[in-house]
């Protein structure tokens, strides 16, 4: 088999087998069954499939999905988490071991528009157009999915073991990215030799309970920005932009914020729906993150509001999409942008509240009274 085909790893029942099966024919690919480590790592000796399938159950999802990408050339295969019932969880936890999208393994439609959306062929690496990226993190597997989406996005990256040898290597590399994971040997000295100065834009990565007094330690920097280490790898994207763009987006009537929560979405009157994960919103829009991104320009979505206890309804329309693979220019995951165009007076006013308390939450200021 070649690049036609899809390669499924997991427990699969026989009745899922022969479903694979159907859908894999019906997308014009096939389909094989691995139930190990070693039988992925020794199929793929002789084959690159066009994507990976990943049962959400495997606890060694995060292995294979490293086994998959240790070579550059299948630095781009994308993966699916497939699961038996999704949640905000589902997404998070595939998001943080590297793969790319999460589908209901009881929803035939979804996962068929995804396998038909697969580039024809395998994409070949991401040139290095942004300059250099230094990652200093001391676990192995979040070293490589944080720079597999920095490479993706255009980025030459390093490794580091150390915090002083990566603010070293950052500077006589002239990095423009330095990702510091705050569990890496002797982060706390050399964070104090990080000057205002620095060529580097340095995303520090922390606990969550750290987050607030590391992000006051650096108030004032403009090339510093803290956050949550165990949120999904792609929001260091966001943060880099961010940092690079010197807090442009958020001169906008309403910020850019990064809020993950699953959305259902469907075409305008249709009845099928998709599921998505949220990468980052505004009080008039959103980004979600899909492989399969709609080709309605006006879509329903059901989502729960930040800071809320209940989920809204909106109307969006489709404001641009992108699809999967990489890109020198991406600044976000495969998806789509939505801007919200109607909803009822409740759901709208639930989804402002929401994302007004969330912007005081996080200590921002209100945003003006024209969302844009």
């Amino acid at each position: 088999m070649g690049s036609s085909a899809v390669l499924a790893f997991g427990g699969f029942r026989r009745t899922e087998r022969i479903d694979l099966h159907v859908l894999a024919q019906e997308a014009g690919v096939e389909v094989h069954f691995v139930d190990t480590t070693d039988d992925v790592a020794q199929w793929l000796e002789s084959n690159t499939p066009r994507a990976m399938l990943v049962e959400d159950t495997k606890e060694d999802a995060s292995r294979v999905c490293q086994v998959l990408r240790s070579r550059v050339e299948r630095a781009t295969v994308p993966i699916i988490s497939v699961a038996k019932e999704l949640s905000d969880l589902s997404f998070e936890e595939v998001f943080s071991w590297g793969g790319d999208d999460a589908v209901d393994l009881e929803s035939v439609r979804p996962l068929l528009t995804r396998l038909r959306s697969l580039p024809a062929e395998v994409i070949p690496p991401c040139p290095s157009l942004k300059g250099q990226a230094v990652v200093a993190d001391p676990d192995r597997d979040r070293r490589l999915v944080r720079a597999r989406v920095l490479r993706n996005a255009g980025y030459a990256v390093s490794f580091s073991l150390s915090a002083a040898e990566a603010l070293e290597l950052s500077r006589r590399e002239q990095a423009r990215v330095l990702v510091l994971d705050a569990e890496v040997e002797d982060a706390d000295s050399a964070l104090d030799n990080f000057g205002k100065n620095e060529v580097a834009n340095l995303v520090l990565l922390c606990a969550p309970k750290n987050v607030a007094t590391l992000s006051e330690r650096f108030a004032g920097a403009s090339n510093v920005a803290v956050s949550d280490s165990y949120a999904p790898p792609e929001n260091v994207l966001f943060i880099v932009n961010e940092l690079m763009n010197g807090g442009a987006s958020n001169k906008r009537a309403s910020r850019r914020l990064l809020y993950g929560t699953q959305v259902i979405f469907r075409g305008e009157g249709r009845a099928l729906t998709d599921v998505g994960f949220t990468y980052n919103i505004s009080e008039g829009g959103m980004y979600v993150r899909s492989l399969a991104p709609p080709q309605e320009d006006l879509v329903w979505l059901e989502l729960q509001a930040p800071r809320a206890d209940r989920r809204v309804q909106l109307e969006g329309q489709v404001v641009w999409r992108r699809p999967f693979g990489h890109n020198e220019r991406a600044t976000v995951p495969a998806g789509f942008g939505v801007r919200i165009v109607d909803a009822t007076k409740r759901n709208l006013a639930a989804w402002v509240s929401g994302y007004r308390e969330f912007c005081s939450a996080m200590g921002l200021e209100q945003p003006m009274s024209k969302a844009s």
